[in-house]
């Protein structure tokens, strides 16, 4: 196993709120409003 995969396993409920945001999320699939996305590069 990985350090990174360590870490993960050390961190799970960490892991999930950092990856299954609703912010990645749109990111991801193409719906996030554009003044979110400049909101975020600022």
């Amino acid at each position: 196993m990985s350090f990174f995969e360590k870490l993960k396993a050390a961190t799970p409920v960490e892991w999930r709120a950092y990856t299954e945001h609703a912010f990645t999320e749109a990111m991801a699939d193409g719906t996030l409003v554009e003044a979110a996305f400049r909101h975020y590069l600022v």
